[in-house]
């Protein structure tokens, strides 16, 4: 067991330096190649797939076509209708997104594309033409500004939500009506960047839920996009999230309240703007294999997570009001566990109360005190004053019982049988080869 977690150690490790920092190709001098809903030619048009074949032939802006569904999110199809781009039927308006997801989008396993998971993969990467055919352009500008992309997306639309745009954010580009399609001489170079993490299988899936503690942090930088890669690979439940706000109002992930542990700059992320935040270097401090390596943004990191693993959100210095509407954009508000101080859970649960709570308890009577204020679906015992009584007070309550034994609060093999047996639910790790072994000892004969 042993030598196969040593082995997939190494080939998550390559697999993972090769995704972050693999450049998009050269473009060739004065030329200007737009794709055209993507690349239609190798991947169907509107797709994630169109959209990194843009990127791996190096063009430089790609048309996406903006429309929202009947549950007001905003995605990526050209027709009015799904017939022509899924196998669906009706139109688009009428349809919510779980129902639009659930389609075929010209080729087996392809899917109707959310606006934020395309800004997600664009960013750095390629410009976006954003053409408004039904969507509502301050809710499709406000995400380009969440991902702190004004200068890389061109809107286009009726005259009338140009004009919004440009008195919303006087920076914002427009153009009256998409460019006509151009390609790039010459054939593809390397394959798209950032390519979705495949999760291994687990035997155990189902029993145990683990927390990947600021992502698996033992082989890549914490807190970046190479350590939450490394978590979805080796089949992790969730990925923390040390949620932050910057300077401008930017959410990022980040454990420190400075950027000066884990990067080559100083000073307090809140007194930054997440532009200065982004040019800094998060991976060198890891090691030289990893210079380059970026503070991701909070989207990005729901992006990468989307459909692969859920996020445990350690609410560190962040407004919950962008931060919710984030996950709901992304449709994710199920998706993740609000870690929190009393008081944010509130807010949060105010502003959606589908997203999930897991405040921290020290005893049975904490346990009891958070269930009658906040009705957590979760919560964290504190595993240095564990005691079987409070993980039987969550029980009595309805709620889920789990722990941490991140930061030197355990994280031992019998730390792990100790609380598998007193029946956790929710582990939050920082020794997830070990977790996974143990876990895969305490199976049952053929189970």
């Amino acid at each position: 067991m042993r030598c196969s977690t040593a082995i997939l150690v190494s080939l998550t490790l390559a697999f993972l330096l090769a995704a972050e920092y693999g450049a998009p190709a050269a473009v060739e001098h004065g030329m200007q190649p737009i794709g055209y809903r993507g690349v239609p030619s190798q991947a169907p048009p509107n797709t994630l797939a169109g959209l990194r074949g843009a990127i791996a032939l190096g063009q430089d802006l790609v048309v996406v076509t903006l429309r929202t569904t009947a549950d007001g999110k905003i995605v990526d199809l050209h027709a009015a209708t799904l017939d022509a781009g899924t196998d669906g039927h009706g139109p688009v308006t009428a349809a919510t997104l779980a129902q639009v997801r659930r389609l075929t989008a010209g080729a087996a396993g392809e899917r109707v594309p959310l606006f934020a998971e395309e800004l997600a993969l664009a960013k750095g990467r390629i410009k976006l033409l954003a053409d408004l055919k039904a969507a509502d352009p301050l809710e499709a500008l406000w995400l380009v500004e969440q991902f702190d992309m004004v200068g890389e997306v061109v809107f286009c639309g009726s005259r009338e939500a140009l004009a919004a745009l440009r008195r919303a954010n006087p920076k914002v580009k427009t153009a009256a009506a998409p460019p006509a399609p151009k390609v790039r001489r010459g054939g593809a170079q390397e394959p798209a960047p950032e390519p979705p993490p495949v999760a291994r299988p687990r035997a155990d899936a189902g029993r145990v839920k683990i927390i990947a503690h600021r992502g698996y942090k033992k082989i890549a930088p914490q807190n970046t996009l190479l350590s939450a890669r490394a978590a979805i690979a080796i089949g992790l439940d969730y990925i923390e999230v040390d949620l932050r706000s910057t300077g401008d109002g930017r959410l990022i992930d980040m454990h420190n309240d400075d950027v000066d542990k884990t990067t080559n700059g100083h000073g307090l992320a809140r007194a930054l703007r997440y532009a200065q935040i982004r040019a800094l270097d998060g991976g060198s401090w890891f090691g030289p294999q990893f210079k380059g390596a970026r503070v991701p943004l909070f989207g990005e990191v729901l992006a990468l997570a989307k459909g692969r693993a859920g996020c445990y959100l350690d609410w560190k210095d962040a407004d919950p009001k962008p931060a919710v509407r984030l996950l709901q954009a992304f449709d994710m508000t199920r998706d993740v566990l609000v870690h929190a101080d009393p008081g944010t859970c509130r807010q949060v649960r105010a502003l959606d109360r589908t997203i999930p709570l897991m405040p921290g308890a020290d005893n049975a009577d904490g346990v009891r005190a958070l269930g009658a204020a906040l009705h957590p679906e979760v919560i964290e015992l504190r595993w240095t004053s564990f005691s079987p009584e409070s993980a039987q007070a969550c029980r009595d309550a309805g709620i889920i019982p789990g722990t941490s034994f991140a930061g030197g609060r355990g994280d031992t093999p019998e730390d792990v049988r100790r609380a598998v047996g007193a029946g956790l639910q929710i582990i939050e790790t920082d020794e997830p080869e070990m977790f996974l072994e143990v876990l895969a000892s305490l199976q049952p004969a053929g189970g």
